[in-house]
C-alpha cells in the first residue's frame, strides 16, 4: 500500500529545492512561464484559456503525481502572483482553481507569505473559496486532488487572523452546524446549557428566515459542509479493505484538520459537539485502517485528536475546568448511566447501577458490564443516553455491537488529565526516547504528510493547554538536538567491536564525550509540580487566549482613557505652572542626570502607554529608538512609583547590556540596580552590578558614608563614635542632625529674616567647606539662601538614607543571605535574560522575589514559553499575579525565534513569539515611526516593509549623513559576484555553506577601506550562513590579522546574531549562488539591510536574488545602480564630497581586479612606511621643492612631521646620505 509505519513517501528529488539553473533551463514549466507571463504584460482576469492551462501545465503536474519539485519551480517563477491569481475570474476552470490551491499549499509548506496577493480582490477571493469548498465534496475528483484541496482548507483555518479567511471560514463552524446533530432532543439539551447559546441559535434562525433564496442556499451548504466532510471521511475509513496510500494520506490530513478545529476555541465551540455526536473517535478506533500496520501515524494523530476532544474546558466560556470540576462532570455522566441502567436494564446492570464511581470508570470494568447486554439492549441503552444510532444510508459505518460498546465505554471511562499525561513523560532522554518513531518522523519532515505533534496556533484553549503544547514541542526540540550531538560524537569516536574479546573500543576521540567507568544514580525524585492552573496577569491572559474577535473587543489604552475623561461629569480647574527642579545639593555629583533625547510624538505615546497599568506592545522598526523608549519608561516608573520594582528581560546578554548601560546613564541610584546572569561582566562600566558586586559596593559605600557621619559629628561638636556602624549613625541622626535642622528651620522661617541671617544660622557650614564656593552667593535673596540650605540638607539626608539601606548587610552574616536580601528587598530594577529566568525560576520564586512591572526587549525574538516563564517568577497574591504592567518591545518584521528543527519550526510553528501572536490577534500597538540610524537612501531598502517609517531631522542635517563614503561612488551598492575559479557556493558539510569568491571580495573591500583610512571599529562584515562566516574569518586571519595596515574589523558574524546591533559600514555576503535559501524569509533580509548607518555593500549573485518575488521591492532599489563595484580613486577618509555629488567612478571588474588594485595600494603604502622606518634612524634633513627644510633629526617623530603634510609625500625620495628632498 505504501511506506511502512508512517514513514515519509517522497522521491529523492522531492527534497531538492530548485536552483537558479532549474529556473533558467528549458523545460515544460519554464517554457510555459516564458510563453504566458515572464516578461509579458500583466495578465487580466478571465484571459487564461482553460484548455491551454490544462494541456500545457496541469497535465504535466498531474503526470508527476503532484510532486513537490515541479510545484516549487512554478512557485519560484511567481506563477500564483503573476499568472494564476491575476487571471482568475468567476468563469475560470476547475483546473485553474486547483492550481491556485496547489500554489497556496506550496507557499504554506515553504513558510512564505500566503495570502498577501489576494487582499486587493476580496469578492474574487470569496468566489475562489466557495469553489474550493465545493471541490472538497466533489467525489469525482481523485483522492490525491482532494487531499490538496483539504490542505488548502487546513492552511485557511490556521490563518483566521486574516479578515478574508475569517469571513469565509466562520460560517462553516458556526452554531448552524448543530442542524446536523442526531436529534432535536440532543440539540435542545445543548441549547439549554447556556442562555447565550440559545440566543445565538435563535439569531441564526432569524438570519436564515430573512435571507433571500440564494443566501439561504449558501447557508444550507455552510451548515452541512463539515457534516458531509466527516461522513465522507468515515466512508474512507470503512469503505475499502485494501486502502490505497492516497486514501491513507487523506485520512491523516483529515484527522489533522479536525484536531486543528478542536484546538482553537472559536472553531471548537460548536464543532466539538458535532464530532462527539457523530462518534468520530470510536469510529476511527474500530476502523480497519486504524489497526493496519501502515496506520501508525494515523493512530498517533488520533491520539492527539482525542486529547483535544476531551480537553477539560467549557467550550462556550473558555474556562479551564479544575480537577474537581472535571471529576464532577465525569461523575455526572456516570450517574446518568446508572440511572438509565437501573430504570431500563435493571436485571443485567444492577451491579453497575449500585457500584461506586471508582469501581466502574475503568475501561475493563465497563467492558465486563456491557458485555452482558444483547445487541438490542445496547441499542436501547445508547438511545436512552441520546447517542447517535443512525447514519445516512450511504455511510459505510456499521452500527453494530462492538461499535455501540466502544461508544459507551469511551464516553464513560476515566481519562487522564493532560497534567497527568505530562508527568509520565520522561524529561531526560533515554535510548528508547531518542529513537522513538515520532521523533524520527519529525527529523525527516518534508511537508508531504502531517505530524502527530501539537501546533502553536493563533489561539489556545487555556494557559494549561499552552504549557502542555510548549512542553511537548520543546521536549521534542531538546531530544532532537541531543540526538544530533550523540550521533556526531559517535561518528567522531569511531566505535569498533574487538574481534576476540567482543568489547567495544573507540579508535577516535571527541571533546564532548567523557569515558564513564561506573555509572552512579545520585538521586531519584518525581518532577516537581506547579500550581494546577498556571497564572498569568489577567490583562495578558485576555489578550493571549483571545476568546472574542480582537477587532471588536479591544481598544487602545488611549481610547479607554479618552472615554473615561469624556464620561466625567462637571468641570475641573487645573492650575499649571512651570516646574522648577529642586536643589539637590551643593556638589556636582548631586545634580541629577537627565535624559537629553527629544522624543517623537509616537515615542511619547509609547512612553505614556508603558507607564500606565496593563499591557503595552511597542513595535520598533530599525533605528526608531525602542531601546530609548524602554529606558525612559523604566526611568518614569522608578521616579513616579518608588515602591514598585521592575523586571527587565531580553533574549540575549548583548541586548540586555545595551539597555542596562543606557539605564545607568540616567538619574537612577546605582544601589537600586541589579544585573543577574553571566552577561554582567560584558557591561561597559567599571561598576560591578552582579549580586555579589552590588553587595561589595554597599559595603564600600558604608565606609565612605560612615566617614561622612564622622565629619558631620565634628561639624556639630558631637562627642562619641557615631561613625562606627550604621546603627550608631542612625542614632546620631535622630539625636543630633534632625533636631539641629529643625531648630534651624524654626529660626529662618520668618519672612523678615535677611539672607545674611539665613546664611549665618546655617549649622553645617563647616561640613560643606569642601563644596564649590561660595556655598551661598553674596547676591542671594533670603528665599534662594533657604533653598540652598535645603539642598544641602537633602544631601545629608541621602547619606542617612543610604546607611539605613546598608544596615541589613551589617546584620546578615553569609554572602548568600546578603545576595538574596539584595534581590528581594533592595534592588528596584532587576535585569536578566529570559534563559536565566527560566533556569532559576524556582530558586528565585522560593526566596520571595516579587516585582510589579515587566519590560521585555527583543520580544519578537523570544518564544512564547520564554515570554511566559518570567511572568511566573513570583508567588501569586490573592489568586492573581501582582504584575501591574507588562511592556513588550520588539519588531515582528525582523527575525523570529531561532528553531533548528524544520518540523517544529514550520509545521508546529514553534518559532511564533507571543509578541507576533498578539499582533496577529489585533492587540493595539504603538508603532514608532521615525528612524535616525541610517541614511535615508539606505533606509529606503527596508522602509517599504513598514507603513509610515520616516526619518528624524538629524538624518537630513548631520554631517555624517550628508558626506559621501570616501573612495566609493555610491553609499550603497549591490555587487554581482560570479563564480570564482569556476566555483560558486560550496557545502563541505551539511548546511555549512561557503562562497570563496564572496569571501575574497569582502576582505578586499575591507582592505581597501582600511588603506583609505576607515577605522576598523566602524566596519562590520555580515554573512547569511555560519560556514561563510568561518571562511571570511580564515581569509582575514591570513591576509589582515598580523598586518598593522589592516587589522580585523569590529565584527564578523551572521545576520541572525547581529540583530539589535549597528555599525557605520556593513559588508554583507549573501553567499548563495544556486537558490535564495532562507533569505526568502524577508524578515532576515530586513535585519541584514538595516544594520548599516552610512554604507552598505551587498555581495551576491544577481540572477538568484533579483528573481525572488519576496525580495523584489528591495532589489528593485538596489539594482537601479550598476552591479559592479564603483570606486572613487584618489580620495581618503574622511572626504568633503557630498553624498549627492556626481563624480566619475572606476569600475572594478571582479574580485581579481579589486584584489590587484588593493595589492598595488598596499605596496605603495608599505613603501612609504619602509622609507619612514629607514629614515627614522638617520640624521637627515627634509626639504620641499622650494628648498625649505621641513624636518630634521634622527627620531621617528621628525619623520612623522614630514609625512604629516600630504604635499610632501611622493612616490620616490631623492637619495643622499645626509640630506633628503621631498617633492611637493
Amino acid at each position: 500500500m505504501g511506506p511502512k509505519n508512517g514513514a515519509l513517501a517522497v522521491r529523492p528529488a522531492d527534497n531538492a529545492r530548485p536552483t537558479i539553473s532549474d529556473l533558467q533551463e528549458e523545460n515544460e514549466y519554464t517554457r510555459f512561464a516564458r510563453k504566458t507571463w515572464l516578461g509579458k504584460t500583466a495578465v487580466k482576469p478571465g484571459s487564461i484559456k482553460a484548455d491551454l492551462l490544462k494541456s500545457e501545465l496541469w497535465d504535466f503536474i498531474e503526470g508527476e503525481k503532484f510532486h513537490s519539485r515541479p510545484l516549487l519551480i512554478l512557485e519560484n517563477l511567481h506563477c500564483l502572483e503573476s499568472y494564476l491569481w491575476p487571471g482568475y475570474s468567476d468563469d475560470s476552470s476547475h483546473v485553474h482553481v486547483l492550481l491556485i490551491a496547489l500554489m497556496v499549499n506550496v507557499k504554506a509548506k515553504e513558510n512564505l507569505p500566503v495570502w498577501e496577493c489576494f487582499k486587493d480582490r476580496p469578492s474574487d477571493f470569496s468566489s475562489l473559496f466557495r469553489r474550493i469548498l465545493s471541490m472538497s465534496l466533489d467525489f469525482s475528483l481523485s483522492t490525491a486532488i482532494r487531499t490538496h484541496v483539504l490542505c488548502f482548507l487546513i492552511c485557511a483555518f490556521q490563518s483566521l487572523d486574516n479578515g478574508l479567511l475569517r469571513k469565509e471560514c466562520a460560517p462553516l463552524v458556526s452554531i448552524s452546524i448543530w442542524h446536523s446533530l442526531s436529534s432535536e432532543r440532543a440539540r435542545d439539551q445543548k441549547l439549554e446549557q447556556r442562555v447565550q447559546v440559545k440566543k445565538a441559535w435563535r439569531a441564526a434562525g432569524k438570519r436564515y428566515d430573512a435571507a433571500d433564496d440564494a443566501a439561504k442556499s449558501k447557508m444550507r451548504f455552510d451548515r452541512s459542509w463539515l457534516f458531509s466532510m466527516i461522513l465522507d471521511f468515515l466512508n474512507r475509513l470503512y469503505g475499502v479493505p485494501e486502502t490505497s496510500f492516497d486514501e491513507l494520506v487523506y485520512c491523516e490530513r483529515f484527522v489533522e484538520f479536525l484536531t486543528d478545529l478542536e484546538s482553537q476555541l472559536p472553531t471548537r465551540r460548536y464543532v466539538n459537539a458535532l464530532i462527539h455526536d457523530l462518534n468520530v473517535l470510536p469510529a476511527i478506533k474500530l476502523s480497519p485502517l486504524f489497526g493496519n500496520e501502515d496506520g501508525l501515524l494515523l493512530r498517533d494523530l488520533t491520539g492527539l485528536l482525542r486529547h483535544f476532544a476531551y480537553f477539560s474546558i467549557d467550550d462556550h466560556t473558555g474556562v479551564q475546568l479544575s480537577k474537581g470540576d472535571s471529576h464532577d462532570a465525569h461523575y455526572k455522566a456516570l450517574a446518568r448511566l446508572q440511572r438509565n441502567a437501573m430504570k431500563y436494564l435493571k436485571s443485567k446492570l444492577t451491579v453497575l447501577a449500585l457500584s461506586n464511581y471508582a469501581a466502574i470508570d475503568e475501561r475493563a470494568e465497563l467492558d465486563v458490564h456491557f458485555s452482558t447486554l444483547t445487541d438490542m439492549e445496547l441499542r436501547e441503552l445508547c438511545g436512552h443516553l441520546d447517542y447517535r444510532l443512525v447514519y445516512p444510508k450511504k455511510t459505510a459505518v456499521v452500527v453494530e455491537r462492538d461499535f455501540l460498546k466502544e461508544v459507551l465505554i469511551s464516553a464513560h471511562e476515566r481519562r487522564k488529565t493532560f497534567q497527568e499525561v505530562a508527568k509520565e513523560l520522561s524529561i531526560c532522554p533515554t535510548e528508547q526516547t531518542l529513537f522513538e518513531v515520532g521523533l524520527l518522523r519529525n527529523a525527516s519532515y518534508n511537508g508531504s504528510r502531517p505530524l502527530a505533534i501539537p501546533k502553536m496556533n493563533l489561539q489556545y484553549l487555556t494557559v494549561g493547554d499552552f504549557l502542555w503544547r510548549s512542553f511537548i514541542l520543546h521536549r521534542c526540540e531538546a531530544f532532537f538536538g541531543i540526538k544530533l550531538d550523540v550521533e556526531d560524537a559517535l561518528k567522531r569516536l569511531q566505535p569498533r567491536i574487538h574481534s576476540q574479546t567482543g568489547e567495544t573500543r573507540f579508535d577516535g576521540n571527541c571533546k564532548m564525550a567523557v569515558p564513564i567507568s561506573k555509572p552512579a544514580v545520585v538521586e531519584v525524585a518525581p518532577p516537581r509540580d506547579d500550581a494546577e492552573s498556571p497564572l498569568m496577569p489577567p490583562y495578558v491572559l485576555d489578550f493571549s487566549l483571545e476568546k472574542q474577535q480582537p477587532s471588536i473587543t479591544h481598544t487602545s489604552k488611549k481610547r479607554r482613557r479618552d472615554q473615561m475623561e469624556a464620561e466625567q461629569n462637571g468641570q475641573s480647574i487645573v492650575k499649571v505652572s512651570s516646574y522648577k527642579p529642586l536643589n539637590s545639593g551643593p556638589y556636582p555629583t548631586d545634580v541629577p542626570r537627565q535624559n537629553r533625547i527629544r522624543f517623537t510624538p509616537a515615542q511619547a505615546d509609547a512612553i505614556i502607554s508603558g507607564t500606565q497599568p496593563g499591557l503595552t506592545c511597542i513595535v520598533g522598526p530599525p533605528g526608531t529608538g525602542k531601546t530609548d523608549v524602554a529606558v525612559q519608561i523604566i526611568n518614569n516608573l522608578y521616579h513616579n512609583f518608588p515602591n514598585e520594582r521592575t523586571l527587565l528581560l531580553a533574549h540575549s546578554n548583548q541586548a540586555l547590556n545595551q539597555l542596562f548601560e543606557k539605564i545607568i546613564a540616567l538619574d537612577i541610584d546605582e544601589r537600586h540596580l541589579l544585573r543577574l546572569g553571566h552577561g554582567e561582566e560584558d557591561l561597559a562600566t567599571d561598576t560591578n552590578y552582579s549580586k555579589h558586586g552590588r553587595v561589595e559596593s554597599f559595603l564600600e559605600n558604608r565606609e565612605r558614608y560612615l566617614g561622612e557621619v564622622n565629619r558631620l559629628a565634628a561639624n556639630l561638636g558631637a562627642p562619641g563614635a557615631h561613625g562606627n556602624s550604621c546603627e550608631t549613625a542612625g542614632y546620631f541622626d535622630s539625636v543630633y542632625v534632625a533636631p539641629t535642622w529643625k531648630k534651624y528651620q524654626e529660626a529662618v522661617q520668618d519672612d523678615e529674616a535677611t539672607a545674611a541671617e539665613v546664611v549665618e544660622a546655617f549649622p553645617f557650614k563647616q561640613y560643606f567647606c569642601d563644596a564649590p564656593q561660595p556655598l551661598f552667593p553674596p547676591e542671594s535673596s533670603p528665599t534662594e539662601a533657604r533653598e540652598i540650605a535645603t539642598g544641602c540638607y537633602r544631601h545629608i539626608r541621602r547619606i542617612f538614607s543610604e546607611l539605613a539601606d546598608i544596615r541589613p548587610f551589617e546584620l546578615l552574616r553569609t554572602s548568600r543571605d546578603k545576595a538574596n536580601y539584595l534581590l528581594v528587598k533592595e534592588a528596584r530594577i532587576i535585569a536578566m535574560t529570559t534563559t536565566h529566568a527560566a533556569m532559576r525560576r524556582r530558586e528565585i520564586e522560593s526566596i520571595g522575589f516579587h516585582y510589579d512591572n515587566v519590560i521585555m526587549e527583543e520580544a519578537a525574538q523570544i518564544t512564547e514559553i520564554e515570554t511566559f516563564l518570567p511572568l511566573a517568577l513570583q508567588r501569586p497574591k490573592d489568586g492573581e499575579l501582582p504584575v501591574k504592567r507588562v511592556v513588550l518591545c520588539g519588531d515582528h518584521l525582523q527575525n523570529s525565534p531561532i528553531i533548528q528543527n524544520l518540523a517544529l519550526r514550520q509545521y508546529a510553528n514553534l518559532e511564533q513569539s507571543l509578541f507576533l501572536r498578539l499582533i496577529r490577534l489585533g492587540v493595539p500597538t504603538v508603532t514608532l515611526d521615525r528612524q535616525g540610524r541610517a541614511r535615508a537612501s539606505i533606509a529606503d531598502l527596508y522602509r517599504w516593509r513598514y507603513k509610515q517609517l520616516g526619518d528624524l531631522p538629524i538624518v537630513g542635517a548631520a554631517r555624517e549623513f550628508l558626506t559621501a563614503n570616501a573612495g566609493f561612488r555610491h553609499e550603497y551598492q549591490f555587487i554581482n559576484v560570479p563564480d570564482y575559479k569556476g566555483v560558486g557556493e560550496a557545502e563541505p558539510t551539511a548546511h555549512f555553506i561557503q562562497n570563496l569568491g564572496e569571501a575574497e571580495f569582502c576582505v578586499a573591500i575591507y582592505q581597501y577601506m582600511r588603506l583609505l583610512g576607515y577605522p576598523a571599529s566602524k566596519i562590520s562584515i555580515l554573512t547569511t550562513y555560519a560556514g561563510q562566516r568561518s571562511l571570511i574569518r580564515d581569509v582575514l586571519g591570513h591576509r589582515c590579522a598580523r598586518n598593522r595596515l589592516f587589522g580585523l574589523p569590529k565584527t564578523v558574524t551572521t545576520v541572525d546574531q547581529y540583530q539589535g546591533e549597528q555599525n557605520d559600514y556593513v559588508l554583507l555576503s549573501l553567499t548563495r549562488t544556486s537558490r535564495v535559501g532562507y533569505l526568502r524569509d524577508i524578515r532576515r533580509l530586513t535585519v541584514a539591510f538595516s544594520r548599516a548607518r552610512l554604507g552598505l555593500y551587498v555581495l551576491g549573485r544577481r540572477d538568484v536574488f533579483e528573481s525572488c518575488y519576496e525580495l523584489k521591492e528591495a532589489f528593485d532599489i538596489l539594482l537601479r545602480r550598476p552591479d559592479k563595484l564603483l570606486l572613487k580613486v584618489g580620495e581618503m577618509h574622511p572626504t568633503a564630497r557630498a553624498v549627492g555629488d556626481e563624480v566619475e567612478g572606476t569600475e572594478m571588474d571582479g574580485v581579481e581586479h579589486l584584489g590587484k588594485y588593493v595589492y598595488e595600494m598596499t605596496q605603495v603604502k608599505l613603501g612609504h612606511a619602509q622609507v619612514g622606518k629607514n629614515l627614522a634612524f638617520t640624521s637627515i634633513r627634509f626639504r620641499n621643492a622650494k628648498g625649505d627644510v621641513v624636518a630634521r633629526g634622527s627620531h621617528t617623530k621628525y619623520v612623522a612631521l614630514a609625512f604629516k603634510d600630504r604635499k610632501n609625500i611622493v612616490g620616490e625620495l631623492e637619495a643622499g646620505a645626509d640630506a633628503g628632498r621631498v617633492g611637493s
